[in-house]
């Protein structure tokens, strides 16, 4: 359940975003935390564009909110697939980068924890993609998505938008 090798983010973006719409078709888009079956467990997609011109850190706009809730029976691998057009806007430098984190329980989950880079300047919008793969407990959870400007120079800025946000569960024994 670790993930696919692709040839490109694209590609990642591509098939998060059937996902999503699979999801959709098949009516688990919930409103209220959701319980956990195999396979789907909780998909979410938003048009709504998050900008900021600073630095500070932001949660994304996830379609009904900030967070993501759902209910485990029992343990679990969750495999997290997050996908958006991401822009930095900058007239000084090529060095600026937006930082995504994947958060679970409020927490940043490996490999979104490292400060790295999500999306970069050029003053276009791209494809971007973020994944993770986590074990839980039994019981309530949340995932939420964070966003930073790095090397922030004043008059910079950054844009997400076409969100998706799909999570899939495989049941432990």
């Amino acid at each position: 359940m670790r993930g696919v090798l692709l040839d490109s983010d694209a590609r990642v973006c591509q098939i998060t975003r059937s996902l999503g719409i699979l999801a959709m078709a098949l009516g688990v888009w919930p409103s209220s935390p959701a319980s956990a079956e195999p396979g789907f467990l909780v998909a979410s997609a938003s048009e709504t564009v998050d900008t900021r011109f600073d630095a500070q850190t932001m949660l994304l706009e996830l379609g009904s909110g900030t967070s993501l809730s759902f209910f485990l029976q029992q343990n679990a691998q969750i495999a997290i697939f997050f996908t958006v057009s991401c822009g930095v806007f900058t007239s000084a430098d090529d060095i600026t980068f937006v930082d995504v984190d994947i958060l679970v329980d409020s927490v940043a989950v490996p490999p979104t924890d490292l400060g790295d880079v999500f999306c970069t300047s050029g003053n276009a919008m791209s494809n971007a993609a973020r994944d993770a793969v986590v074990t839980l407990a039994p019981g309530p959870h949340t995932v939420e998505v964070s966003a930073r400007l790095v090397a922030f120079t004043v008059g910079e800025s950054w844009r997400i938008d076409n969100k998706s946000l799909v999570l899939v569960v495989q049941e432990m024994p």
